[in-house]
C-alpha cells in the first residue's frame, strides 16, 4: 500500500522503537525552530506503555525532547488533566506519536489527547500527528499509519 510502511511480524518492540526512532529524528529540529518544549509527545493506552516506554528510551537516546506521561507526574498532580493534557498536546511538541490499539480508542484521557492534536493538525494544516498501529483497530480520519 502506498504511503504505508509495514514492519515483519515478530518484529521486537526494541526494533520497532528504533525504527520509529530513526523516522521522527526530523522533528529535532522542527521543535526546536518553533522554541517547543518537546519533539515528540507520547500518546498511548496504558496497554502499550512498554511501546512507548521503547520509544522514549530510543528517541532520547538521539537527542529528542520526549513527553512520556510518567516522567511528569510532578507537573500532573493537582491539576485538572483534562486540562492539562488538552494544553500539552495541543501546544507543547512539535509532534504526537500515537499509538493505536483498542485500548487507546476506548480510554477517555486518550480521546482528550487525539482531539487535541487532531485541532491542532486542521488548525495549522500540516503533519503533526504520527500514527503507530499496535493491533488492527484504526482511528476513523486517518488515512496512513506505520505498522
Amino acid at each position: 500500500m502506498r504511503g504505508r510502511t509495514r514492519l515483519r511480524a515478530g518484529v521486537s518492540q526494541t526494533d520497532k522503537a528504533s525504527r520509529i526512532g530513526t523516522a521522527t529524528t526530523e522533528a529535532r529540529s522542527v521543535g526546536q525552530k518553533r522554541d517547543l518544549e518537546f519533539d515528540v509527545l507520547l500518546s498511548f493506552a496504558g496497554p502499550e506503555r512498554d511501546y512507548a516506554r521503547a520509544i522514549h528510551d530510543i528517541a532520547t537516546a538521539n537527542g529528542l525532547r520526549v513527553f512520556l506521561d510518567e516522567e511528569f507526574q510532578h507537573e500532573i498532580w493537582g491539576e485538572n488533566l483534562v486540562e492539562y493534557l488538552d494544553r500539552s498536546y495541543r501546544e507543547r511538541g512539535a509532534y504526537v506519536l500515537v499509538l493505536i490499539s483498542t485500548a487507546y480508542r476506548e480510554r477517555a484521557f486518550t480521546r482528550v489527547e487525539r482531539r487535541a492534536a487532531f485541532d491542532r493538525m486542521i488548525q495549522e494544516a500540516s503533519a503533526y500527528l504520527l500514527p503507530v498501529k499496535v493491533d488492527e483497530s484504526w482511528l476513523d480520519s486517518h488515512v496512513y499509519c506505520l505498522h
